[in-house]
């Protein structure tokens, strides 16, 4: 099973509202507020045990049944210039693709912060 969790982009709303309107204004953003997104993967698997308490009669790798990927070229907020407002980034996780039991599909929105809106899609007639 695999899903995605999406970080809430709202905490650098003064940012990205900096990047598509120019106008500055006295904002307070907390970083620490912001993780990237994951993409999650649990591994599911029939109960291989009759007798929990006999470890040695169990089978399976019990240390790796959930895994987690973070997606690479991810919007950064961290150390913000006006430059960044024109860089090309992921910003949202926009739908996961099954392949096979090792590998997902991940289709992102890959944007500028001067483009993105915070419903989580693109201004109209941007490209």
């Amino acid at each position: 099973m695999h899903w995605a969790v999406n970080p809430e982009n709202g905490v650098f709303r003064s940012l990205l509202n900096f990047c598509q309107t120019c106008a500055s204004g006295f904002a307070v953003n907390v970083a620490s507020s912001y993780n990237k997104p994951h993409v999650w993967t649990l591994k599911m698997m029939r109960a291989a045990c009759v007798y929990p308490r006999r470890q040695e009669d169990c089978a399976g790798d019990e240390n790796r049944l959930y895994l987690y990927m973070v997606v690479p070229d991810w919007v950064v907020f961290e150390g913000f210039s006006d430059e960044m407002c024109d860089k090309q980034a992921n910003f949202k996780i926009t739908d996961l693709e099954y392949i096979n039991q090792n590998n997902v599909l991940v289709t992102t929105l890959y944007t500028m912060m001067r483009h993105y809106r915070l419903h989580g899609g693109v201004c109209a007639g941007c490209l």
